[in-house]
């Protein structure tokens, strides 16, 4: 048991593997955790209180950076400011039951974005693992 430890911690540490060269070549698969993502739910929210002109997105609808989510009305009847509202960020939307005319007061969540995050960040910067010899 011992000897089998020892060869173990030797291959770990020189970060080495050895194959049978007879044998058929099978690529070095990169560790979990460089492969690895995660979710995140981001909350859309407006910045001033202002009436649904339209809802430019729709539930699961995927987005990139910048697209316009949302057209809002602000401030009196007669004459308005018209507001548009941006994807921060690449993702899928996860819509609220919104409507044209409804109000939307300043800090409202309209929408959920879900977006794919890097497991690590520090991922990328992990050195390439040796090649299988």
């Amino acid at each position: 048991m011992k000897s089998i430890f020892t060869l173990l911690m030797g291959v770990l540490l020189s970060g080495e593997m050895h194959v049978d060269s007879s044998a058929p070549h099978v690529a070095a698969q990169p560790p979990l955790a460089q492969t690895a993502s995660k979710q995140q739910r981001q909350s859309l929210r407006t910045t001033v209180g202002g009436h649904v002109e339209r809802v430019l997105f729709s539930e699961n609808q995927l987005v990139r950076r910048g697209d316009v989510l949302l057209k809002m009305s602000v401030g009196p009847q007669l004459a308005p400011t018209i507001l548009y509202l941006h994807a921060p960020a690449d993702g899928r939307i996860v819509a609220h039951d919104l409507q044209v005319g409804d109000y939307l007061p300043a800090g409202a969540e309209y929408a959920q974005l879900i977006v794919v995050v890097p497991a690590s960040s520090t991922a990328a910067m992990m050195p390439a693992q040796p090649g299988i010899r």
